[in-house]
């Protein structure tokens, strides 16, 4: 069985911007390069060239998983006055 690998995320790099291209997923295609600009500066335990050959039904797996990690992570702020 082969291992499955994980991407490690810097979320402290994440801005609003990389969120609208991660939660378009597939209809940004026609920005392939951004993506793969995003996802290089990102995941630290990869780079851009690196990430670029990952086949595309690979790559759509770990894009959810970078979402939902970065969903988990990023703290949403509360908006009830305290």
């Amino acid at each position: 069985m082969e291992e499955k690998e994980t991407w490690e995320i810097d979320v402290d790099q994440v801005t609003l911007n990389d969120l609208v291209l991660l939660e378009q997923g597939s209809k940004s295609l026609e920005r392939a390069s951004e993506i793969r600009a995003l996802l290089g500066r990102l995941v630290k335990n990869k780079t851009a060239e690196e990430i670029g050959d990952v086949p595309l039904g690979e790559l759509w797996g770990h894009l959810d998983a970078i979402g939902e990690a970065i969903k988990d992570t990023v703290p949403k702020v509360n908006d009830t006055p305290s």
